[in-house]
């Protein structure tokens, strides 16, 4: 991971939970072209923030995906909306 990178993922993990906005976060890869292979390193920039509950419980992201699918938006809108808060909008 860069120095960058794990900068990044440490104000990600700042924020509140992109999909409930409850604190107290893990960092979630999208992983990009569908499932990633074993020992396949994830992109550190696509990352949301998540808690537990929304990312590897029964209904997150690792589980049945009804948290996302109840927020309305897909995992890159969510990534938009991330970046949008860490950087603020291209003017």
């Amino acid at each position: 991971m860069s120095n960058k990178g794990k900068a990044h993922m440490g104000r990600v993990a700042q924020l509140p939970c992109c999909l409930c906005g409850t604190h107290g976060v893990q960092v979630h890869h999208i992983r990009e072209g569908g499932a990633a292979g074993a020992g396949e390193k994830a992109n550190d920039w696509l990352t949301l923030p998540v808690c537990p509950s929304c990312h590897t419980g029964t209904h997150g992201i690792h589980g049945n995906k009804s948290m996302l699918k109840l927020s309305g938006k897909s995992e890159h809108e969510h990534l938009g909306e991330t970046l949008e808060r860490l950087y603020g909008g291209l003017r």
